[in-house]
């Protein structure tokens, strides 16, 4: 982010090589939303921004830096970022940076929902996206000679043609859970999710989902199957038992959708209106029993 200002010449010799390219460049902004933001480090961003030549349709374009982890529904949260952030009510209102970026030769769809479509590590081990790790250097010029100490010559063809995301690797900041850190749980950098959401945005794919209504409707659903089974069947006597084979059923349902219809559906929301619908038939019945001869009784 270019919130604050470094060391003079480093500062201007970044302003200078921005503004002297001739390709496309987009910068990552912070906004309200960072818990860096004040009025001044916005005011240095804005000032920064209008030195490069940033703009809307230009050569030089900025994109908010965020994404998320808890969506704004009623949902369980965890430290896992799951979700791309909507650009934020404010002005200027900045799509995300990886839709920027993404839209540089054209309009892309709008996925179907907020959730980011992981792309897998491939089987044989290599990583997902092609990255070159720069030494720590000394400053040097933009000619092609002093900038192969940075990056080797044999490196630059394979950069050529490609869309190139510049971040850093700190071992203390800026670090992250996903859903792929359950294999070898180890937080990524941002910039890696940012190439996720990127490739998402380029391929066109999208993860589905159920509308509120949709899931109001679900979880009511499942509450009144619960409390007729509780009722009837007494469910909820198994105890352990009837909560273990809940969860696998809404566990193998939502890999089943997901395998075949690429959907999410809020298994935690099902179980707890299945939970309640259960326990709530159970002790119904003795307590309509007692309630219809307490009755019984006074008309007596």
């Amino acid at each position: 982010a270019f919130e604050r200002p470094t060391e003079p010449p480093k500062d201007h010799a970044l302003v200078d090589s921005i503004q002297k390219s001739t390709l496309p460049i987009v910068l990552a902004a912070i906004d309200e939303r960072a818990r860096v933001a004040t009025s001044r480090s916005l005011e240095y961003q804005d000032s920064f921004f209008g030195d490069v030549g940033a703009s809307e349709t230009g050569r030089v374009r900025a994109g908010h830096a965020f994404f998320s982890r808890v969506p704004d529904r009623l949902t369980t949260g965890d430290q896992v970022v799951r979700f791309i952030s909507a650009p934020l009510n404010s002005t200027p209102t900045r799509e995300s940076f990886a839709r920027v970026l993404a839209e540089l030769d054209g309009e892309k769809p709008k996925p179907a929902s907020p959730y980011i479509d992981w792309l897998l590590p491939p089987l044989n081990g290599e990583e997902i996206f092609a990255t070159v790790r720069v030494p720590e250097h000394k400053p040097v010029a933009g000619n092609d000679s002093d900038s192969a100490t940075v990056i080797p010559s044999y490196l630059k063809p394979l950069l050529k043609n490609k869309i190139v995301l510049v971040g850093a690797e700190f071992v203390d900041r800026d670090r992250h859970l996903t859903p792929l850190s359950v294999a070898d749980r180890q937080a990524v950098p941002g910039v890696t999710i940012h190439a996720q959401i990127l490739a998402q945005l380029r391929d066109g794919r999208s993860i589905g989902e159920l509308s509120a209504w949709q899931q109001l409707l679900a979880v009511f659903a499942l509450a009144l199957v619960g409390y007729i089974l509780g009722w009837r069947a007494r469910l909820h006597q198994y105890g352990t038992a009837t909560h273990f084979f809940s969860v696998v059923g809404l566990a193998v349902a939502g890999a089943v959708l997901f395998a075949r219809a690429h959907l999410i559906i809020p298994t935690t929301l099902l179980f707890f209106g299945w939970l309640a619908g259960v326990i709530g038939g159970h002790y119904s019945g003795p307590f309509l029993r007692w309630f219809a001869g307490s009755r019984g009784a006074k008309d007596a």
